[in-house]
C-alpha cells in the first residue's frame, strides 16, 4: 500500500513496499529531500496562482458567451457600443476626408486637425492626415462637430455643422489655399540663416 504524506514544510513520501514503488530500492529512497519552506511557499503559490487562473478563465468564458448572446441581441447596429459605465447604448460614428491643395489637387501630409464639439466646444480630438492626406476620426457619439484644419503656410480652415448620426460622414477633399503671407514669414526665415 502507498501513501502519500504532506506535511507544512516537506513532503515526505513512504511506501509499504518500496523496492516494487516505480522500481525504486531503499538506496534510492535515501535521495528524496525535505524541501525548505521557501520552496514549499513558492508551490504553494503556484498551485494557488494556478487555480484562480482556472476559475477565472471559467468565469470569463462563461460571462463571455453570455455577454456575446447579450451583445448580439442589444446591438443590431454595427455603429453602437456600450457607454463607459455600461448600462446605456451609445451610438458611434466616424468622419472621413482627405486634405488637398486647392491649386495643385495634391495631397497634403501631416496636416493638423482638431475635432470639437460644436455644441460645448469640448476637443474631442487631435489627428495628422496620413501620407495620402487622408483622415479618420472614430468612435464619435452623435452630435454636431466642428473641424479646424491646420497646416504650415496655409491658412486655417474650419469647417462648422458636421452632423454624426449613426454611422460615416465622408467630408470628400478640404482644400486648403496657400496663405502668401505666411509663405513668405517662412521664407524670410530661412533666408535669415
Amino acid at each position: 500500500m502507498r501513501t502519500f504524506i504532506f506535511t507544512k514544510h516537506n513532503y515526505l513520501l513512504s511506501a509499504a513496499n518500496r523496492s516494487t514503488f516505480a522500481g525504486a530500492t531503499p538506496e534510492k529512497h535515501k535521495t528524496l529531500k525535505n524541501i525548505s519552506a521557501a520552496e514549499n511557499s513558492r508551490v504553494k503559490t503556484t498551485c494557488l496562482g494556478i487555480i484562480f487562473w482556472l476559475l477565472a478563465i471559467t468565469g470569463l468564458v462563461t460571462t463571455g458567451n453570455v455577454f456575446a448572446q447579450n451583445l448580439s441581441a442589444t446591438f443590431p447596429n454595427a455603429n453602437q457600443a456600450l457607454s463607459p459605465n455600461h448600462k446605456t447604448l451609445v451610438n458611434k460614428g466616424k468622419i472621413i476626408g482627405q486634405i488637398v491643395d486647392e491649386a495643385t489637387g495634391r495631397p497634403i501630409t501631416f496636416a493638423s486637425l482638431t475635432l470639437e464639439d460644436q455644441n460645448t466646444g469640448k476637443i474631442i480630438n487631435h489627428l495628422v492626415s496620413d501620407r495620402d492626406g487622408r483622415f479618420l476620426a472614430d468612435q464619435l457619439t452623435n452630435g454636431k462637430y466642428r473641424l479646424f484644419v491646420d497646416y504650415l503656410s496655409y491658412g486655417t480652415t474650419v469647417i462648422d455643422g458636421l452632423l454624426v448620426d449613426n454611422g460615416e460622414v465622408n467630408i470628400g477633399n478640404i482644400g486648403l489655399i496657400a496663405d502668401a503671407q505666411a509663405l513668405t514669414q517662412v521664407l524670410t526665415a530661412c533666408d535669415k540663416d
